[in-house]
């Protein structure tokens, strides 16, 4: 029978050493990033310029920012996945199911930004229709949608 202290694994000093530069260098990256973001809000300007970008960005821009967001790493790792294990119609289904909230944007885009010229977010154009309840059970599904991919990071 194995003793517990023997199952220990010391790290070596190379490894430590290496682990302690990456910590490092997150940290610096992370209160340079910090930095950055605080000094651009504090160009004078509305607060508006600095959440939104209102009409700064173009089209494509901005579709591609969506895109890239929506999809993360997946749309390089899923659909070959999918297509390998499941078959041309899962990979039908998750192409469509993909590009389906893109499609709605640009179907009802114009029409909530013509109702709300000044909107911000999905919250906004909630209480905008049906009041502030609503907006604050949007806010939450969307923080708790959120927090269901915290540990994720």
């Amino acid at each position: 029978m194995r003793r517990p202290w023997n199952l220990i694994r010391f790290v070596p000093a190379e490894e430590a050493r290496h682990a302690l530069l990456n910590i490092s260098r997150a940290w610096r990256g992370t209160m340079l990033l910090c930095f950055l973001g605080l000094r651009a809000r504090w160009v004078d300007g509305p607060l508006d310029d600095y959440v939104t970008a209102r009409n700064s960005q173009t089209a494509s821009t901005l579709g591609l920012s969506f895109l890239a967001s929506g999809m993360g790493a997946w749309i390089l790792l899923l659909p070959p996945e999918i297509g390998a294990f499941v078959g041309p119609l899962a990979l039908s289904g998750y192409a469509l199911g993909s590009a389906l909230p893109f499609i709605v944007l640009g179907l009802y885009g114009p029409k909530i930004r013509r109702a709300l010229p000044e909107g911000r977010s999905i919250a906004e154009f909630a209480e905008a229709c049906y009041g502030p309840g609503v907006r604050r059970w949007v806010t939450l599904v969307s923080v708790g949608y959120m927090a269901c991919f915290w540990p994720l990071s």
